[in-house]
């Protein structure tokens, strides 16, 4: 493990996982990130795959910069969340996942 990476995995602590509104039929909640670092942005890459239909799927990894956002409500989106999407959307069961990568100082 060279240096970034252990930079990299302190980082990847401080972002949370939000839940928000119900977005399908199945009760799953809007996907959101947030950055509980008491003082650094943070810039995160994510994976974005699903399921369909017994195949896996992926978009273009993409990047997204969290401002610290340490002092709010765990279980309640607050407006510098980030959304991610709806991990199950519709009636066909696809399954939506967004994976941190990385997270390094913005």
């Amino acid at each position: 493990m060279d240096q970034m990476d252990a930079v990299d995995v302190s980082y990847l602590a401080y972002i949370k996982p939000v839940r928000g509104a119900v977005c399908g039929p199945h009760g799953s909640r809007l996907l959101y990130y947030r950055n509980t670092h008491p003082s650094v942005t943070l810039t995160i890459t994510i994976d974005n795959w699903w399921l369909y239909e017994g195949r896996v799927a992926r978009e273009p990894r993409k990047t997204v910069t969290l401002a610290p956002n340490l002092h709010a409500h765990p279980h309640v989106v607050d407006p510098n969340d980030v959304l991610m999407g709806c991990p199950i959307p519709g009636p066909t069961l696809q399954q939506f996942h967004w994976d941190v990568l990385s997270a390094v100082p913005a």
